[in-house]
């Protein structure tokens, strides 16, 4: 008799308690509750100058927990997309509780200078005496990097009933800022094709877009940073690029008062390169005045209100960054929650992923950089490109800046799960060009410049999107929105040009996923098609057999880009694979239970017809003649998962004891991204195993 052996693994929990630190704790009553997450313990470069003057005022925020998180995580992990009034009634803080939490601020001396609509934080503003009394805190000047601050040298505290639904308190430390992560500008002249440093045709090249029939047109990208590039710098970028894009699409949002600092060359990479890969979209730059994080949280909150008062958003670029280890848990959380909101509307977030290589940026080791590392953005890591006269590909190879690792404070999502190393949230998810030495060609204040970094494949990524984003739009499709339960099935496949060699340190460059440059590098016109459902106008779509490793001889421990249920992928000898050494082996315990597998694949619209078929072998303990116990569903599903048809189905009555090619239609999906989807489902006793391999997928 076939039977399995029931195996069971030990799952880690991983939230943002991961962070353990000796943080300053003050004795607080029995009645309340110590934020521990909301600081860090003072760096050796944080110098403590004495006592903060009683009567000098301090600005702080305290956030909110949204409502049933998890479910919310599940249902960006499936690509759902929320309506506000949806978002607002399941998972957005209560009303009451916000109440409840300004009653009892103001009650205790504090002045809350700012509420939002989604209640996920509120600005609240007291003197320093004010604030030590009401949150339990010792406050202290201190002087970081030549600057003086105010901040927290113990954990604030609140009341036990406040503490349920209070996220944390942002701010106490004010001298925790992000940083542009980009290499700094290096004075160039204009060079000839192909050649250092790259054009935005030179990069449309390389990646396959040249021929992608979209413009980014009724599409927005939305860039996060501290200040708006000069119109000037704009308009000679677009002029010598070839590029026909005007001011007018051009948005300009102040989310945060104050003077604005001068151009850097960030804010001119962001905007310059995402609005030339899409020339026709616009471009909405939302300006946080400094890098501040309370700042930065204001900005989320502006993005966030435009989103809720009905601005569609394609994509959102983020070329910040700081290590995550050294940020207090209370901040990771609080902008985690920002961005699945922001996801939730449909939103792709692309965030640079680093040019500290695997160190992060960190003060001490090894690290990851944040935003990056939240589960609710698409990281991009960065390669070294080389080209010849014509555009093609030399070489693309791990750039050894390319920030990547594994997170302490996120736990791994479920499209990571057989994927990624490790139980926790990998870094990074794709990547494009980043090496200072293959750069990017920008003006900045009049000058041809050539830069490099993460900051340059992020708005990059995200100009790409919008093109795909349009594409969907034409073909009556919704936002792509977070991105990365998308990409991963896809891994191995056309749709990326794999980076196996390369370096950032720790990590190296490898066959399929690696922490250096995650999935790859975008094959566009393919992923268009893919995405789209029509002709990206690239390379022509795959021909010949539309799935990858469809005999799963890649192994268990790379099956991709198949996703199945663990123990699934099987070499055993009995039952023997059809060909080769490895076959899918579904259910055969005996006990209840349900196996998965499934692919996800893009079908093209040309051709007249699509078929499907794979070996299947049944063997079963079951003695009936009549009752299906145990089955096998055969399904074609969207790729958010949804049901669209069933193609057979099969049970312990149609046991063979041999393989016996199975054939289906697959014509009603042409033009469709789907997922060949396979469910095998066992009751309590007597095993029934389903064993499939040599999978094939053809259009004629």
């Amino acid at each position: 008799m076939l039977t399995k052996l029931w195996r069971s693994a030990l799952g880690l929990a991983l939230g943002a308690g991961v962070l353990v630190s000796a943080v300053a704790v003050k004795a607080a009553p029995a009645d309340r509750a110590v934020l521990t997450g909301s600081i860090r313990p003072f760096s050796d470069r944080v110098r403590v100058a004495g006592t903060a003057e009683a009567g000098a005022f301090v600005q702080f925020d305290v956030a909110l927990k949204l409502r049933n998180y998890d479910a919310l995580r599940a249902r960006l992990a499936r690509r759902e997309k929320l309506s506000p009034s949806q978002l607002d009634r399941e998972h957005l803080p209560l009303r009451s509780d916000q109440a409840s939490l300004v009653s009892w601020l103001r009650e205790n001396g504090l002045t809350v200078t700012r509420t939002y609509t989604n209640r996920l934080s509120l600005q609240v503003r007291g003197t320093v005496a004010q604030v030590e009394q009401a949150l339990g805190v010792d406050l202290v000047r201190v002087t970081f990097e030549g600057k003086a601050y105010i901040a927290a040298r113990t954990a604030p505290s609140l009341p036990t009933a406040l503490s349920r639904f209070v996220l944390g308190i942002n701010g106490l430390q004010p001298y925790l800022k992000a940083r542009a992560l980009n290499t700094g500008l290096q004075p160039q002249s204009p060079t000839a094709p192909f050649t250092t440093p790259y054009s935005v045709n030179d990069i449309k090249t390389a990646y396959n877009a040249t021929g992608v029939p979209a413009t980014g047109a009724g599409q927005r990208i939305a860039i996060l940073i501290d200040t708006f590039p000069n119109d000037s710098d704009l308009t000679s970028f677009w002029s010598a690029n070839g590029i026909n894009q005007n001011l007018g699409n051009i948005e300009k949002v102040q989310a945060v008062g104050g003077t604005l600092p001068g151009v850097s060359g960030e804010e001119s990479l962001d905007v310059e390169w995402s609005s030339s890969i899409a020339p026709e979209a616009k471009v909405r730059i939302y300006a946080s005045q400094s890098l501040a994080f309370t700042n930065l949280d204001q900005t989320f909150q502006a993005i966030i209100a435009d989103l809720q008062n009905g601005l569609s958003i394609s994509a959102l670029s983020i070329s910040l960054g700081a290590c995550e280890s050294d940020l207090p848990s209370s901040q990771l959380s609080t902008d985690d929650q920002y961005l699945a909101t922001i996801a939730s509307f449909g939103v792709s977030t692309f965030v640079s992923s680093g040019d500290s290589g695997s160190n992060g940026g960190c003060s001490n080791g090894q690290g990851v950089d944040f935003y990056a590392s939240s589960p609710n953005v698409t990281a991009v890591g960065g390669t070294s490109l080389t080209l010849d006269s014509s555009g093609a590909v030399v070489s693309e190879t791990g750039w050894s800046g390319s920030g990547g690792g594994t997170s302490v404070n996120f736990g791994q999502p479920s499209w990571q799960a057989g994927i990624a190393p490790g139980s926790t949230r990998a870094v990074p998810d794709i990547a494009a060009n980043a090496d200072p030495n293959t750069g990017y060609y920008l003006v900045v204040n009049g000058q041809v410049q050539q830069i490099g970094g993460t900051s340059a494949s992020a708005p990059v990524w995200a100009g790409f999107t919008t093109l795909f984003d349009q594409g969907r739009a034409a073909a009556g499709q919704g936002l792509l929105g977070l991105l990365n339960p998308t990409l991963y099935p896809l891994i191995g496949s056309a749709n990326f040009r794999d980076i196996t060699s390369g370096s950032n340190g720790a990590y190296a460059a490898a066959p399929g996923y690696d922490l250096v440059t995650g999935l790859g590098v975008p094959n566009v016109g393919t992923l268009y098609t893919t995405l789209t459902g029509s002709s990206g106008g690239g390379n022509p779509p795959p021909s010949g057999n539309l799935l990858t490793n469809p005999g799963f001889e890649n192994g268990s421990s790379n099956p991709a880009p198949w996703v199945a249920t663990p123990g699934v992928i099987d070499s055993s000898a009995n039952p023997p694979a059809n060909s080769g050494s490895w076959k899918a082996w579904l259910d055969g315990y005996g006990t209840t239970h349900t196996d998965t597998l499934y692919q996800q694949v893009a079908i093209p619209s040309t051709g007249n017809s699509a078929t499907l078929s794979f070996y299947l072998y049944i063997a079963t303990a079951e003695t009936t003649t009549t009752t299906a116990y145990d089955t096998l569903t055969v399904q074609v599903r969207d790729s958010s998962g949804n049901v669209l048809g069933t193609l057979g189905s099969f049970s312990n009555l149609n046991a063979t004891n041999s393989y016996a090619q199975k054939t289906f239609d697959l014509s009603p999906y042409r033009g469709q991204t789907v997922q060949i989807y396979l469910v095998g489902t066992e009751d309590a006793s007597l095993q029934t195993s389903f064993v499939v391999d040599d999978f094939a997928l053809s259009v004629q």
